[in-house]
């Protein structure tokens, strides 16, 4: 018996000792061996910093903590983290995971987690990370099952943050400063669930507008959850929102695919300053000093199914009577603000879904502004009906509602209404659409310290019509650049109804324009160091693809980064998400530019496609200023001079908007007559002819096409002058700037100043020697390798030459000689060819005379026929019906014989004619035999 009490004894402590021990021990190969199996299952990277096992500390429950916990997500989501924790953690009953039967949870906590949601445009996300797997499924039923249970008795997550972003849907979600607890005993079918949430500020948008933003929850509810049916019955409970609280009752399940419910909510604080609490700008500034008064009431319902394109019946109302708030600072107050609203659905269609606003109206520091709008049948054909009334002074808003920072004035009058169905627009029914009014503007200005900027509208006036809305001339001013436009939108209302397409055009003039100051940026023009340039990062730009728009546009001067463009004009179309430039011309970099083009932005990559057409650019200017140029052409920096290019160009843009170097593809020419240059390769030319007088050359003549292909530059080969001598260059330059180019050409030999090079050509009298340079290296760091001609074969090509010159001037000589000669019989026979000429005109001019008298003397002997024949006929009127067609074969028959006699003669007097020419042809040629040698 002792020796079982000491082996149990012994077996004790080799228990707890190993459950101290082996976890320490075989701690890192654990955690690299859970890390490896979850990178292997994972379309992610996952990690985490430590696992901490614990038994004796936390006895009689198993302890398990997984601190600093990591997913970051790969290829399109790379550098996007998923999840980040702190700590996650459990405690386990001990006796029930040696029981096997049930594992009792004793709580589950989360501490410090950011969770990042992305959804991209082609709606893969990045919490997708579970990778596919092949191993089958067993449905045959033929394995036995083992009963599990799970019990938990509480959880908490501590400091949560979640940052949800939907490409796809346009829209965000964010809540910072998550703290949820909640209890209740899981292992009976009934748990009564406790749960109290906080969170510091939540945020949603959607495309592009903030319905909340930095909103305070807090919410306790007291439900109980029915596991098999997985149904909540609420008990008590409230959810605030800021300072508005609503309180729930009824029911929620999901016993299947679809959800049911039957729940109502109200708000029972019916204070007006509880509703405006969502408001941020008057939540967040002197809240609780805010005076208010006036009446609210919320309430509403839910009750139905939701499965596919079923919907549960809703109900929900909202009341504001003699709305009132004034900040204790300000002399005017937000004053009789009513509201009546409803939407509402009685069926399980949202074809039926109504919205009522029949009333909507306040006073702003005594400025009225009233409406009312009335939706019904939004899914099939919108029957809407608004109005909009508005005359305000907004200068005095700042006395009603704290605008520090901002300033504002002016003058807004808005009468606008609208009534009819949808498809009377679809239908071009404008006569049974009712719609119209206007919004004018006057002396209107935003600015302060805030803004940072000031904007001025002098006057503008928009008109609302059926066909279309209609901007008056209209002036806008900011930051010293005035813009004047007018123009309008067609299609309006189907656009904002259905989201269908939306036509315009606008005409647009400016004097002057600075892009960086319209884009919220320092100008150009004030920096303290105009080569500074903006680092902030570019995304795509995405172009809506149900807006047809095209502009028409003047600016005298245009100033972008470091561009100046003066006399800009042209047009611009926004079709199916693609912009082109339509034969816009400006003046820029000393010459001119006419381009057309597009820029499609519905591939993942856009795409940029432009024709260029440049006269008289300036080689430096085009450097300093252009970043391509920098990388495909960086011999433009010692360049000084100009040049007339045509260039045809096509582009993907990154993720930056800058063009995908590798998806360049180009060709084009470039001409100029003389230009300035030097630069590394001459002066590497320079020194191997020790002479400096090459390291700036005049280029002359250029004229050479080019074409740029994934990267690649190539220039044809091209005639030109360098330094007065000819020369040819061709070659290539690669996407990493590798240069492959042939230049051949001439020195004098008075150019040659190397003493090793001179001594080889000093017997030569003079005259030109071969330089062929091969320019290799990179466009920054060229390596030149030039070579000379050889002595023998510029000796033999200079005794040839003179050979050739001797040989030249007795050819010349004799030449004079017998030009003389040829000259004098030329001169003789084409004297007397001349003269055959004359004899045989003045000879066919008689022949065309006389045959013309006998062709007038047949023509009146046939209108004489046939005046007798119709005579003959008298008054008989059957006679002369008969007489009318021979008098007329008559003339006719007359006439073609007279004709034929004038063609005849004409005919004779060319033959005449054409024989003299001949003639003449073949004295010159007998004169110009004679003259041979």
């Amino acid at each position: 018996m002792k020796r079982i009490f000491r082996f149990l004894f012994f077996l004790i402590v080799l228990l707890l000792a190993s459950a101290m021990v082996l976890p320490i021990v075989f701690k890192d190969s654990i955690l690299e061996r859970i890390k490896q199996e979850a990178n292997a299952n994972l379309n992610a990277k996952f990690d985490f910093k430590d696992v901490d096992l614990s038994l004796i500390t936390t006895f009689p429950y198993f302890g398990f903590s997984l601190e600093g916990l990591e997913i970051s997500g790969i290829q399109e989501f790379e550098g996007e983290k998923l999840l980040s924790a702190g700590e996650f953690s459990l405690s386990i009953d001990l006796m029930s995971v040696l029981s096997g039967e049930s594992y009792r949870i004793e709580k589950i906590a989360v501490n410090d987690l950011d969770l990042n949601v992305l959804i991209l445009e082609n709606g893969k996300a990045n919490f997708d990370i579970m990778k596919e797997t092949d191993t089958a499924v067993d449905t045959s039923g033929s394995s036995e099952s083992t009963p599990f249970h799970l019990a938990l008795s509480s959880y908490e997550l501590n400091n949560i943050n979640l940052n949800y972003r939907d490409l796809e849907g346009d829209m965000a979600f964010a809540l910072q400063g998550l703290n949820h607890v909640g209890s209740g005993d899981f292992t009976e079918n009934i748990v009564g669930l406790k749960t109290h949430t906080e969170v510091e500020a939540m945020s949603f948008s959607m495309e592009g507008m903030d319905y909340l933003s930095r909103v305070q929850l807090e919410s306790d509810f007291d439900m109980d959850l029915i596991q098999d049916k997985f149904r909540f019955n609420f008990g008590e409970n409230y959810v605030s929102l800021n300072g508005l609280k609503l309180n729930f009752e009824g029911w929620f399940a999901m016993p299947d695919e679809s959800m049911d419910m039957d729940l109502k909510f109200s708000s029972p604080d019916n204070s007006f300053k509880s509703l405006i609490s969502l408001i941020p700008a008057l939540y967040y500034k002197d809240f609780e000093s805010l005076k208010t008064s006036g009446e609210f009431k919320l309430n509403g319902l839910v009750q139905g199914k939701y499965i596919n394109e079923i919907y549960p019946s809703f109900d929900i109302n909202l009341m504001i009577r003699e709305g009132f708030f004034q900040y204790p600072d300000l002399p005017s107050a937000v004053s009789d603000v009513n509201v009546d609203f409803q939407i509402v659905n009685k069926s399980r269609n949202l074809d039926n879904m109504e919205m009522h606003m029949p009333r909507i109206e306040a006073k702003v520091a005594g400025s009225q502004i009233s409406g009312s709008f009335d939706l019904k049948d939004p899914m099939r054909d919108p029957d809407f009906k608004f109005l909009a009334q508005a005359k305000a002074n907004l200068e005095d808003l700042s006395k009603a509602v704290p605008l520090e920072g901002y300033t504002m004035a002016g003058t807004v009058d808005i009468d606008m209404n609208a009534a009819g169905r949808l498809s009377m627009i679809d239908n071009e029914q404008y006569e049974a659409l009712k719609a119209g009014g206007y919004a004018k503007a006057s002396n209107l200005l935003f600015g302060g310290d805030s803004l940072g900027m000031e904007i001025s509208l002098p006057k503008a006036e928009l008109s609302l019509s059926p066909q279309m809305a209609k901007l008056g001339p209209t002036t806008l001013i900011y930051e010293g650049n005035t813009m004047e436009m007018q123009g309008q939108l067609d299609n309006l209302l189907s656009y904002a109804l259905r989201d269908e397409l939306l036509k315009g055009e606008l005409e647009f003039y400016s004097p002057r324009l600075d892009l960086l100051a319209l884009a919220g940026e320092e100008s150009t023009e004030a920096r303290a160091d105009p080569a500074e340039s903006d680092t902030a990062a570019l995304a795509v730009i995405r172009l809506p693809e149900n807006i047809d728009f095209h502009l028409n546009a003047r600016v005298d001067s245009l100033l972008y980064d470091q561009i100046r463009i003066s006399q800009l004009v042209g047009g611009v179309r926004l079709k199916e998400g693609r912009a082109s430039l339509e034969n816009v011309k400006m003046q820029m970099l000393g010459g001119a530019m006419r381009m057309n083009g597009g820029y499609d932005s519905k591939p993942e990559l856009p795409l940029a496609e432009f024709d260029f057409a440049i006269e008289g650019f300036s080689f430096r200017e085009s450097y300093e200023a252009l970043d391509m140029v920098k990388q495909i052409a960086p011999i433009m920096k010692n360049m000084e001079g100009r040049y007339t290019m045509d260039l045809s160009m096509t582009t993907l843009l990154g993720s930056d908007m800058s063009p995908q170097m590798n998806s360049v593809n180009a060709s084009g020419s470039l001409a100029t007559k003389s230009v300035q240059t030097g630069g590394k390769v001459f002066d590497q030319l320079a020194t191997f002819l020790k002479n400096p007088d090459y390291r700036q050359l005049k280029v002359n003549d250029i004229d050479l096409e080019f074409t740029l292909e994934d990267g690649q530059l190539k220039v044809k080969p091209f005639d030109f002058k360098l330094a007065g001598q000819k020369a040819d260059l061709g070659g290539s330059m690669s996407l990493a700037q590798d240069l492959d180019f042939d230049l051949n050409t001439t020195i004098p030999l008075s150019g040659l100043k190397a003493d090793a090079y001179l001594k080889q050509f000093q017997s030569l009298s003079g005259g030109t020697i071969p330089l062929t340079v091969k320019i290799g290296g990179t466009a920054t760091s060229p390596e030149v390798r030039p070579s000379l001609g050889n002595l023998k074969q510029q000796l033999g090509d200079e005794l040839k030459q003179k050979l050739n010159q001797a040989v030249d001037s007795v050819k010349t000589q004799v030449k004079e000689e017998v030009n003389k000669k040829l000259d004098e019989l030329v001169k003789a026979a084409e004297e007397q060819g001349d003269k055959l000429i004359a004899e045989a005109k003045t000879r066919g001019d008689q022949l065309k005379a006389e045959a013309k008298k006998q062709a007038d003397k047949l023509r009146a002997a046939g209108e004489e026929a046939a005046q007798k024949i119709l005579k003959e006929a008298g008054s008989n009127p059957l006679k002369q019906a008969a007489a009318k067609p021979l008098a007329e074969k008559a003339r006719k028959e007359a006439n073609e014989k007279a004709q034929k006699l004038e063609d005849e003669a004409a005919q004779q007097a060319n033959d005449l004619i054409k024989a003299a020419e001949e003639q003449k042809q073949k004295l010159i040629e007998d004169a110009r035999a004679k003259a041979q040698i």
